[in-house]
């Protein structure tokens, strides 16, 4: 992924970055912190893992809730084995992070869930001038 970066003319030491200048990631923090309530130690860091993969594939299909992929696509983006990989999936899906659909194909859809609503998430909407970020230079 990559995001594009640009030097204000009248502060060329100042760089802006903007979100929607490229693809991004966007996890939730209620999601992240459900995470670290149900999850500890080892376990903490592979679900964290899983659901980092999941907004990341949802990233690449351009839509921050569904994504059509395999367990094994997931455990390949995440580095967790595939019957943890599942093992996580059904735990998300209880706490209400996820919620998994048969596609007409056959397919297996993933929808990623808000957990405070249990509706398929968002971005959240902001300004234009929320979305840009001014750097100081490094020294």
């Amino acid at each position: 992924m990559s995001r594009s970066w640009k030097v204000r003319q009248s502060a060329p030491h100042q760089v802006i970055a903007g979100i929607k200048a490229g693809a991004n990631l966007w996890c939730d923090n209620a999601a992240l912190a459900l995470l670290r309530q149900h999850f500890s130690g080892r376990r903490r860091g592979a679900a964290q893992s899983i659901y980092l993969a999941l907004t990341e594939l949802a990233a690449d299909q351009l839509t921050p809730a569904m994504l059509l992929a395999s367990p094994e696509k997931i455990g390949r983006r995440s580095g967790v084995e595939l019957p943890g990989v599942s093992q996580y999936l059904a735990a998300f899906v209880r706490l209400g992070l996820l919620t998994v659909e048969q596609a007409a194909s056959g397919k297996v859809i993933y929808v990623l869930l808000n957990p405070a609503s249990g509706q398929p998430r968002e971005y959240p909407e902001a300004e234009p001038d929320d979305l840009a970020t001014e750097v100081a230079p490094m020294r």
